[in-house]
């Protein structure tokens, strides 16, 4: 296959995706009986090569973004089984939004005089610092399928870092409460699903979880469309 190419849909199909049987390496769909494969978290790179090999005969599930668009597939990073256990994602991720505790400093409190062991005093401090801070736990799973998502990037709005959920689909979020008094607003976004903001009550216990929309597939036949090369592009400027 071509190193440029783009990919299209003329047909898009109808059928429901989560009414689909599930099948390997997607779905399999009775109306057209056809295996439909999910491309949607594949890399340029991944793409490439399964199109090489398919020759672009499968049916498919796709992203917008991944269509009718050149794609050079040059890079060789891997996306597969992002969805449910991408931990390539999560890396590129972590990299990206560095813990909160960084930016997270406990003021020190002033002891009154008087007459304390040096274990009284270490007690007083800590007792003191670990009121002044306030987690957040909770989990972001799909809410088509009830099945956690990896790798989601939450932030709290009003701090420049964030964390990721981990390979349970789980997040902790330490913050000072001296800064966020009752509540805070949690930024969500994953690659593949609608953006969330979620606002959090600060004094509740409850178990927090978030589930997060698939954004807008497109299900169908595939196309490929060979880019020209930059030899072929001369040759042809050379030839009229």
């Amino acid at each position: 296959m071509a190193t440029s190419f783009k990919i299209t849909i003329d047909a898009p199909c109808t059928q429901q995706w989560a009414g689909m049987q599930e099948h390997k390496d997607g779905r399999f769909c009775t109306s057209c009986q056809k295996s439909v494969v999910d491309f949607t978290q594949f890399s340029d790179f991944e793409l490439k090569n399964w199109l090489a090999k398919d020759q672009g005969k499968s049916c498919g599930r796709f992203r917008p973004a991944q269509l009718n668009r050149v794609i050079d597939s040059k890079s060789n990073f891997s996306m597969a089984g992002f969805k449910p256990g991408l931990v390539a994602a999560s890396l590129i991720a972590l990299l990206s939004f560095p813990k909160p505790t960084q930016a997270i400093k406990v003021k020190s409190y002033p002891v009154s005089q008087g007459d304390y062991s040096n274990k009284s005093v270490k007690s007083l401090v800590h007792e003191r610092a670990e009121t002044a801070l306030v987690t957040i736990k909770g989990t972001v799973i799909d809410k088509g399928e009830n099945t956690p998502i990896i790798g989601a990037s939450i932030k709290v709005n009003g701090l420049p870092t964030g964390v990721v959920t981990d390979n349970e689909g789980k997040f902790e979020i330490v913050l000072d409460r001296n800064k966020f008094k009752k509540s805070v607003v949690l930024d969500l976004s994953y690659i593949g699903y609608q953006s969330q903001y979620v606002k959090i009550n600060l004094f509740k216990k409850d178990k927090i979880v978030i589930r997060l929309k698939a954004g807008n597939y497109i299900l169908g036949g595939l196309g490929i469309i060979k880019q020209p090369t930059m030899f072929e592009k001369i040759s042809k400027f050379l030839n009229g």
